[in-house]
């Protein structure tokens, strides 16, 4: 179980700092600021204080705005910026909502502790500078990547002209900083415990570093370690750099004594109008024997080997479309990647036993996608009021290659097409469809095929206070002639991870056919306790699955949780879920409860992305 770590003298004083706190309220119209910068000195003219009690209003903004989000910089297209302002939301304040202040002693204790983002790292992650005109596009894509950065809670970008008649603007970009210090405590206790340190915008530079430790009584030795540090955005070039150690990362098959080093360099495609993207990563791994007898080890457990994967993609319309054609017009980008993971050593066991998991494979792929994407800004999606950004568009492309699986020598080729919109109900429908094989000789081989709908409705009142959405999953899964594949899993996050791994003869039981749906109907509600907002949820899980030696299993499971989220934190949403199985699990359980920490919802907002395999697990 994974519990926020917060520095142990300040654990009774943070929380409060997101929360109970004194609240502001400036009589301001925050549109006027738009139409009228020079009110920005003196938008706060009124200052009442009140006591925050344990529930809080909801944001009132919660739901789609009419249009994608260039829709708010086009009457400004082709102007020129003439200024670019940095304005900052404090803690425990909504974007887009500067009427409310924090303002009490245990905001400037959390100002010791956090580090505000330095202006110089957000302008640096700004797709423009003074004298560029207004794109729109462009504005919209820089907002949405703002967003993503894991040191920003949120941020906007608003645009207003310096003066009636005037050809040039001021460009305001509204920014909120997330409590970046944080952690895990993956086990606590005498004989074994784990610990995770990590701070997100290391002195507000934007960067990362991340520290591991282990003391395990039962390990040879007894004390382990690992770190890593993340230099984002190098020098404004975009370029993310990590590297990092760690002597007890999981082995493949056995308890946590790889040893894995690491280091990689990459450049996303983080507009529309940047021409390359590129990635380059390097690891090596391998294990030492802190557990086990030697013999034992030295049959089940010893590997080494090292991965080397590298990609460039480069964007063949970058500046070809204008304002009009953008949400029209496919755009056109070709993709090489290299991959090879070369095993130097394996357990004695797999000398002569085939495993996909020890499988060296060498790779050669190129791919040509077609992809039109714009996004909708809207909330109550993952996030608990934030600002989130959904696609809207489609994404085909096909990818053929050359591959070296162990001795086998095959030609690849692959396909994949995916759409996503919101329709006129403002619901909103994504589906896949992917298939991909090798071809050995004259035989066709470790053929995959994937499927998958992904809906939710609009956002729904239920009363005068709370919130609710229903969410659709369906996913379909297929494996012909398999030879070298990872096989289907019925735990897998495309099946039911609820159910665990069945086995059998000491094998992980695999498949060649699962399909799944899942259903949640997730309400949000109006309170809030020392800044954490809550969000219960009935879900129904069902799914068929289909191994290789057995006959065809319907695996399903009810029940309710709770999701919870201080969206001022780094950390991701708590959740408690509790499971029951009609049909006992793997497990033999007819009843399950789980409690996950840090979980990560997020939709996917990659323009494209590298040559890939079908991920069918």
């Amino acid at each position: 179980m994974k519990l926020l770590l917060k520095y142990s003298y300040n654990i009774f004083f943070i929380i409060p700092i997101l929360c109970i706190h004194f609240e502001v309220n400036a009589q301001i119209d925050t549109s006027n600021r738009l139409k009228n910068p020079a009110d920005t000195s003196s938008r706060i003219k009124t200052l009442i204080h009140k006591v925050i009690e344990n529930l809080e209003k909801p944001p009132k903004s919660d739901s789609l705005k009419p249009g994608t989000n260039e829709v708010a910089f086009e009457p400004y297209e082709g102007l020129i910026i003439r200024n670019i302002i940095i304005e900052r939301v404090p803690f425990g304040v909504t974007i887009g909502d500067t009427s409310k202040r924090l303002i009490n002693s245990l905001t400037n204790l959390a100002n010791d502790l956090h580090h505000i983002t330095k202006t110089k790292v957000i302008k640096e992650n700004l797709f423009f500078k003074k004298g560029d005109p207004v794109k729109p596009f462009l504005m919209a894509d820089n907002e949405r990547y703002l967003r993503q950065l894991l040191y920003l809670q949120d941020a906007e970008i608003f645009v207003a002209k310096t003066a009636t008649g005037s050809d040039s603007v001021d460009v305001f970009v509204e920014i909120k900083d997330v409590f970046s210090m944080g952690g895990a405590i993956n086990s606590l206790g005498l004989k074994q415990t784990n610990l995770e340190i990590r701070e997100d915008n290391f002195a507000g530079s934007g960067n990362a570093a991340i520290l591991y430790a282990l003391y395990d009584d039962k390990r040879k030795n007894n004390f382990a370690f690992g770190g890593e540090y993340m230099n984002r955005n190098l020098g404004g070039s975009f370029i993310n750099a990590r590297a990092g150690y760690q002597s007890f990362y999981p082995a493949i098959y056995g308890p946590k004594e790889d040893n894995n080093y690491y280091i990689s360099f990459m450049k996303p495609l983080v507009n529309r109008y940047m021409k390359w993207t590129y990635e380059l990563d390097a690891s090596y791994h391998h294990t030492r024997n802190f557990y086990a007898p030697d013999s034992f080890y030295l049959a089940n457990t010893r590997y080494r080997y090292y991965n080397i994967e590298t990609w460039a993609g480069y964007n063949i319309n970058a500046n070809d479309f204008t304002t009009s054609e953008e949400s029209k017009k496919l755009r056109k980008l070709i993709g090489g990647r290299y991959i090879n993971q070369n095993f130097l050593s394996v357990p004695k066991r797999f000398d002569t036993v085939y495993d996909w998991k020890y499988q060296t494979i060498k790779a050669g792929l190129v791919t040509l996608t077609f992809y039109r994407q714009n996004f909708y800004k809207t909330r109550y999606i993952y996030g608990f009021g934030r600002n989130e950004d959904i696609p809207e568009g489609l994404l085909l492309s096909v990818t053929a290659g050359f591959t070296k699986r162990q001795e086998a020598k095959r030609p690849f080729v692959g396909f994949n097409f995916e759409s996503y919109h919101f329709n006129s109900r403002r619901n909103y429908l994504s589906y896949k469809v992917a298939a991909e094989g090798y071809l050995n000789q004259s035989s066709i081989e470790d053929l995959n095929f994937l499927g998958s709908i992904f809906y939710f409705d609009r956002l729904k009142p239920v009363g005068s206070k709370w919130k609710q959405r229903f969410f659709l999953n369906f996913d379909l899964a297929q494996q012909v002639n398999t030879v070298y594949n990872q096989p289907l899993f019925a735990n897998s996050q495309f099946g039911m991870p609820e159910y665990g791994n069945e086995i059998i003869d000491n094998q992980r039981v695999g498949g060649a056919l699962r399909s799944t749906a899942k259903v949640e109907s997730e309400f949000f509600s109006p309170w809030s306790v020392v800044a954490f907002r809550f969000a219960p949820f009935v879900f129904g899980n069902v799914s068929v699955f289909s191994p290789y030696k057995y006959h065809a299993k319907v695996l399903s499971a009810l029940g309710g949780g709770i999701r919870t989220r201080n969206e001022s934190l780094v950390f991701g949403t708590i959740e408690l879920k509790a499971y029951y199985f009609p049909e006992k699990n793997f497990h033999n359980e007819s009843f399950r409860f789980s409690l996950s920490t840090n979980v990560i919802f997020k939709y996917n907002t990659q323009f494209v992305k590298k040559p890939d395999f079908i991920q069918i697990n």
